[in-house]
C-alpha cells in the first residue's frame, strides 16, 4: 500500500521549486491495480477541473506502474483540454538505492510546465523521455526504462533543464 503522500514526493526533489509552484491533491492512496474504471473516470473529471482552471499551467499525476499506461490512455480518452498533463511513478522503490521516483517527477513538472506540452493530449514522462498515453506501453516489469512508444517512439526529451521536442502525436479525439 502507498504510504507517501504527494506533499513528501515533492519534498524529495532538489530544485523542483525553481521549475513551478507545486501544489499536491490526494486523489488515491490504493496500489495501482486495485484502481477501478470508476476510478479513472472520477480521476478524469478532476482533471478536466484542473485544465478547466485558468490557474493551473500543467497537472502530473503520479501512481503505480503496474496498471500507469491503463489509467493514463483512459484519461487521454476522457480529456480534450489544452493543459498539459503527464503520468509518471517509479521503477524503484525510494528505499533503494538510486531511486529513479525523483528524477521522473521533476522531468514532469519541467514537461507539465513547457509551453510545448499544450494540446498534445495526456503524457507519460519516464527516464527522461516524453511519450503520448496513447502510445505507451510497460515493456518489462522491473527495467527503469521500462516505458516505450515501439509503434510511434517518443515525442520528446527531458534534458537536465530543457525539454527537446522531437515530435508531435496525430490528431487526437477524446
Amino acid at each position: 500500500s502507498p504510504d507517501l503522500t504527494g506533499a513528501d514526493l515533492v519534498a524529495a526533489v532538489p530544485g523542483l521549486d525553481g521549475v513551478a509552484e507545486v501544489t499536491t491533491h490526494e486523489f488515491s492512496t490504493v496500489p495501482s491495480p486495485h484502481l477501478t474504471v470508476e476510478d479513472m473516470a472520477d480521476l478524469a473529471a478532476l482533471v478536466r477541473g484542473y485544465g478547466e482552471d485558468p490557474e493551473v499551467e500543467g497537472v502530473v499525476v503520479t501512481q503505480g506502474t503496474d496498471t500507469l499506461e491503463e489509467t493514463a490512455y483512459f484519461v487521454d480518452r476522457c480529456y480534450g483540454g489544452e493543459t498539459p498533463v503527464v503520468f509518471t511513478g517509479a521503477m524503484r522503490n525510494p528505499s533503494l538505492a538510486s531511486p529513479d521516483g525523483p528524477g521522473n517527477l521533476l522531468a514532469s513538472v519541467r514537461v507539465a510546465a513547457h509551453p510545448g506540452a499544450r494540446d498534445l493530449g495526456v503524457l507519460v514522462c519516464f527516464n527522461d523521455r516524453v511519450l503520448a498515453a496513447r502510445h505507451a506501453t510497460k515493456t518489462h516489469s522491473m527495467n527503469l526504462d521500462t516505458f516505450r512508444a515501439p509503434e510511434f517512439g517518443p515525442l520528446g526529451t527531458v534534458d537536465e533543464d530543457r525539454v527537446a521536442w522531437s515530435t508531435r502525436p496525430a490528431g487526437r479525439s477524446p
